[in-house]
């Protein structure tokens, strides 16, 4: 049960970072493309 518990544990972890690594990567691109927008 403890081996099913850390394999649940460690799924959930590497979703949250794939998610936050997505997540960072559009609002980087998002932020840019404001910066870019501005400048003109």
């Amino acid at each position: 049960m403890n081996a099913f518990l850390w394999v649940g544990v460690q799924g959930a972890n590497a979703l949250s970072f794939l998610f936050a690594q997505d997540f960072n990567r559009r609002t980087h691109v998002k932020y840019i493309s404001e910066n870019e927008s501005s400048k003109v």
